[in-house]
């Protein structure tokens, strides 16, 4: 025999069959642990990246926003109402219903589509709110935007203060951005 014919050989199905002995219960519990060891590694990768994507997301839909609210400021001179006057309006997305953070803005034709957290559940969300005059000691109208919580740790939290409020509080793994009509 030629060492290349052995080569050969070794490739044919029934050979490489019979030198790893794919058929014995062993090799068999070993490959299925493999599979199953790669698919949770995988999982926990893909996990990962989600998670920064939906924060890119999150990222992007602030800088939407602060641009529009931004815009709108210099346009009308005052800043944009709350869709619910007495609480904080929360944009969320279900089956039947959706309420949607600065939807009168939405309603003009400012935005193009309603924006939503990524996840939208009950600890990832957007919420927003116009504050009148002396409302938590600050002297001037003055709202607050808030992404309640990202999924990766944020070091950058934003502002919002007022003397007997730090909004930032709110929302500790999350980003608060504040804008006072000026007068």
């Amino acid at each position: 025999m030629s060492r290349g014919f052995v080569f050969k050989d070794i490739f044919r199905y029934n050979n490489i069959m019979k030198l790893i002995n794919i058929h014995s219960l062993p090799t068999t519990t070993f490959f299925v642990f493999l599979i199953g060891l790669w698919a949770i590694v995988l999982g926990v990768y893909m996990n990962k990246e989600l998670k920064d994507i939906r924060d890119l997301k999150r990222n992007a839909d602030m800088s939407t926003i602060r641009s529009v609210v931004n815009m709108y400021i210099l346009d009308a001179q005052k800043l944009p109402e709350n869709v619910s006057l007495d609480s904080w309006d929360y944009g969320y997305k279900l089956k039947k219903e959706s309420k949607f953070v600065l939807y009168n803005l939405f309603e003009k034709g400012i935005f193009d589509s309603p924006i939503f957290d990524p996840l939208n559940d009950h600890k990832h969300y957007y919420r927003y709110h116009k504050f009148n005059a002396g409302e938590y000691g600050c002297e001037k109208s003055f709202a607050i935007f808030q992404v309640s919580s990202f999924e990766t740790e944020n070091s950058n939290h934003g502002s919002g203060f007022c003397p007997n409020k730090d909004f930032v509080s709110d929302a500790p793994n999350g980003y608060t951005m504040q804008w006072f009509l000026k007068n």
